[in-house]
This record gives C-alpha cells, structure tokens and sequence, in this order.
C-alpha cells in the first residue's frame, strides 16, 4: 500500500514537472493504459484529434491545430500479431513515408527513455521529400500495441525549436499497469 502511494506520488510529481496545467491524457483500456501530460506551452485538442482519428493532438498555445506551425500527437498502433517487433512497425512506418513523400530523408536519430520507468523511446526523423516535411517520430514497444508520439512542422527550424517540448511529451509517458502503476530500474 504504502508503494502505491509512493508511486502515484511520484506520478503526480513527474507531471507537475512536465505540464502547463492540470491537464493530461489519460488512456485507460481493457489492453492498455497510460498517461501523458500537456507539455509547458501547448494545449490538447480533444476536438482535432477525433477529427483526425488520433487519441491525442496538441499545439502551440496562441494558435489553432489548422493553423500551427507545428504540431504533437499521440497515436496507437496495434502489432499484427505477438511475434511482430518494433523493428518491422518502424520499417513499415519508413516504407509508407518513403512512398508518400519521394525524396524523404528517413534515419533512426536517437533513443530516449521515460522519466520514471525508464522505457525505451526509439525516435525516428523523416525530413523533407515532395511533401517537404520534416517529423520526428517516437515508439515505445507496449507488447502487443506501440505508441507512436509525433512532432510534424513544414520547416526545420520550427522542428528543432519544438524539440524540447516533443521530449517532455515522450519522456513523460507513464504506463499503468494492473494493480495500478509499475516503475522500472
């Protein structure tokens, strides 16, 4: 008992650090739960995101997810099957990009971890193309389901400028487990 506490302390801490206010997603499904708070400067649009069929969409605070220059979202991809790795969903996610968007520079570009579980987040870049657009991309393996976490802009300076707030939105997911809550060494 006094572990649970202890944990959902921690996790009310670790989201102070990260927010702007009281507002986090919280994902609580049969397969999966988690959370993620609002990054300092952004705002979640519930709205865009059901438009979009995303499960959650952020933007800048002075402006409208139509009209940002950049945007975050967070998004759930399900594995076709238990012996499916993260390599092959990455793989899959570079193919269609490559074939959406000719000329896309497409390289793995680093590996983060979250704050309190210390989960791999493996960060794919994809930079300009046809479409000229220039996205980081991150995954974090939950078994069955991947996380997909996505910072999107139309120039480069716009996306180096919003990194930070792309690593606060990824190194502050936390996945409740059954029972509650689990951190790992």
């Amino acid at each position: 008992m006094r572990r649970q506490f202890l944990i959902l302390v921690l996790v009310a801490v670790s989201h102070g650090l990260f927010a702007q206010a009281p507002e986090s997603l919280v994902v609580f499904q049969p397969q999966i739960r988690f959370s993620i708070p609002t990054p300092l400067g952004w705002v979640r649009d519930s709205t865009s995101a059901k438009e979009m069929g995303l499960i959650s969409a952020y933007h800048p605070v002075d402006t409208k997810w139509t009209n940002a220059p950049v945007v975050l979202y967070v998004n759930l991809s399900f594995k076709s099957d238990s012996n499916q790795t993260l390599d092959a969903v990455m793989k899959m996610d570079a193919n269609k990009f490559v074939k959406m968007s000719q000329g896309v520079e497409v390289k793995e570009v680093e590996t983060l971890h979250t704050f309190l579980q210390n989960k791999p987040i493996r960060i794919m870049s994809y930079r300009g193309g046809e479409n000229d657009n220039y996205e980081h991309v991150a995954y974090i393996d939950e078994g069955l389901h991947v996380i997909i976490m996505v910072i999107g802009t139309r120039n480069e300076e716009n996306l180096i400028n919003s990194l930070p707030a792309f690593h606060r939105l990824t190194t502050s997911y936390f996945e409740m487990k059954e029972g509650c809550c689990a951190i790992r060494p």
